[in-house]
């Protein structure tokens, strides 16, 4: 059935099953439909966004467009939020691991998840992946252990099977054969 938004849940820990460590009282609200986005902001902020400039607004509305797109895919989706100073914007549950995901509607950095990165046991997590999206090119951070993707490749990503693979193909030589194994 067709649904007008999804209810996304916080996590108690990052680890898998995902299901187990949901909070039920704490969750984020997202528009089935991105295009229900400008409606819900009101006359103002529509008129700001409409003359083009989207400042604060640009991320809650990639944010929300991501969460679609993962939807779609029939992802089993949380974000993850500790003490109101480490949050990231979602997690999704795969055979062998968590992948945090942060969503960026800049090239700014991600605090929170170079921490998780950088120390997933002390949130839970033994083995845990890490994705940024954004606008920029395709890339590996291998200090911060942090996969940066572009908001396209969504859809043509199998986070069972792909992850590990993807991260030795942006550490080739040859990065071009990466971006020709997701389509």
């Amino acid at each position: 059935g067709s649904r007008l938004a999804y209810k996304i849940k916080n996590l108690k820990l990052l680890d898998i099953s995902l299901n187990f460590y949901k909070i039920d009282e704490q969750f984020k609200l997202y528009f089935a439909d991105i295009s229900l986005i400008m409606p819900s902001y009101g006359k103002i902020v529509q008129e700001i966004l409409l003359n083009g400039n989207s400042g604060i607004y640009k991320g809650a509305i990639y944010e929300n467009a991501v969460c679609s797109l993962l939807k779609a895919k029939d992802l089993n989706i949380s974000y993850y939020q500790k003490h109101n100073r480490l949050e990231v914007d979602f997690v999704l549950e795969t055979k062998n691991f968590p992948i945090v995901i942060e969503v960026k509607s800049t090239n700014s950095k991600s605090k929170s998840l170079s921490t998780l990165a950088s120390n997933p046991m002390d949130y839970g997590a033994s083995n845990l992946k890490c994705l940024k999206l954004y606008e920029k090119n395709i890339s590996y951070n291998k200090e911060k252990k942090i996969l940066n993707l572009h908001y396209y490749t969504i859809d043509f990503i199998d986070f069972n099977a792909l992850f590990d693979e993807l991260i030795k193909q942006v550490n080739s030589a040859n990065s071009s054969s990466y971006v020709l194994s997701l389509f």
